[in-house]
């Protein structure tokens, strides 16, 4: 999954695949990305686009998608390692 980074205070970078629908989103303040589950493509334009990605994410994802730590043997497999 490529991830791409944002300007945010709280997120690093974000990345979607639309195939799965899975959105994961790496914080600065943790090296575990997480990855929220069955988010449909326009929730992550928007997250790109969003004035505040961190208040974005804590609105219109977290509490509202399911959610799971990626694993370090997942996160190399994409080329984040």
């Amino acid at each position: 999954m490529e991830m791409r980074q944002v300007e945010s205070s709280q997120i690093e970078s974000v990345g979607y695949d639309e195939a799965t629908k899975r959105l994961r989103v790496k914080f600065h303040s943790s090296p575990t990305p997480y990855e929220y589950i069955g988010v449909p493509a326009e929730k992550h334009q928007e997250l790109l686009e969003a004035e505040s990605p961190g208040l974005f994410l804590a609105a219109e994802i977290k509490g509202v998608f399911d959610y799971e730590r990626v694993e370090e043997d997942d996160e190399a497999e994409d080329g984040l390692g």
